[in-house]
């Protein structure tokens, strides 16, 4: 009994985890604290990129032609993060992050918005820590070597479609993670997922052949393309395609959601 009603307080955990922020992100406030910077491109191939954020809403994708821009609201000042940029040869490193020691209470009138704007042109290895609140982290058509994500508390949505990235990395929280991994394919992928409390919910690709080893877990799996045998799911091209995406997935308690795509 005490399973069963923990499930069913679930979806109003996630509710409770994203609304607030969702609301902020989208009010407007002429008394926010700006801060932006663009990092030059200088003659790096390859780029670690790493964000630490402690609270708020981040919205990450392409759109720059340098390294990076960013652009940071906040109505507090010891919210504002340290941007740092290094490189050895011809690989170049980005932090972004917030002093481990920054305090978070949110008031109702609180915001710590951010959106960093990277080169999709540059061969990218992506790390992000990310605290309470909500992320759309849209990686679509990036060269990536790697992808690990910190997913704390809130709604988290991760778009890595035409990327083929070859290493993933998720540690889910408390609230709702979304994964795209559709479209073409050039390699394997070894994907670890490590679920939390909430819903995670993947979109792969119909013609790429697919195994899930879910291991323990409260909850459900809802994979209706897959053939199951134990605790081992795969897709009829599995086996047969050119490349195999393989995900060891370590259930947490909710539910787990599989769609097919083109």
């Amino acid at each position: 009994m005490k399973k069963y009603l923990l499930l069913l307080a679930v979806p109003f955990l996630i509710s409770a985890c994203t609304s607030n922020f969702k609301e902020k992100m989208e009010e407007d406030d002429d008394n926010l604290q700006t801060f932006s910077q663009v990092i030059k491109k200088d003659n790096i191939k390859s780029l670690r990129t790493e964000i630490s954020m402690a609270a708020g809403y981040l919205k990450l994708e392409k759109g720059s032609t340098d390294l990076a821009d960013a652009n940071i609201k906040y109505t507090r000042e010891k919210w504002k993060p340290e941007i740092t940029y290094s490189s050895s040869g011809e690989t170049g490193k980005i932090i972004i992050a917030q002093s481990e020691k920054t305090e978070f209470n949110f008031s109702n009138d609180d915001k710590n918005n951010w959106t960093i704007k990277l080169n999709p042109e540059i061969y990218q290895d992506i790390k992000l820590a990310l605290g309470a609140g909500v992320s759309e982290i849209n990686l679509s058509d990036f060269t990536l070597s790697g992808v690990s994500i910190e997913a704390g508390v809130g709604e988290h949505n991760i778009n890595l479609s035409n990327t083929s990235v070859p290493y993933l990395d998720i540690d889910a929280g408390v609230g709702e993670v979304t994964v795209d991994l559709t479209g073409i394919w050039k390699n394997d992928l070894d994907a670890t997922i490590n679920g939390g409390i909430g819903e995670l919910n993947m979109i792969l690709p119909k013609n790429t052949g697919i195994i899930l080893k879910i291991n323990g877990g409260l909850g459900s799996v809802n994979a209706p393309s897959f053939t199951k045998i134990g605790r081992t799911y795969t897709n009829e091209n599995y086996g047969s395609s050119n490349f195999t995406l393989e995900f060891e997935i370590n259930a947490g308690m909710g539910s787990i959601n599989i769609e097919l795509k083109d």
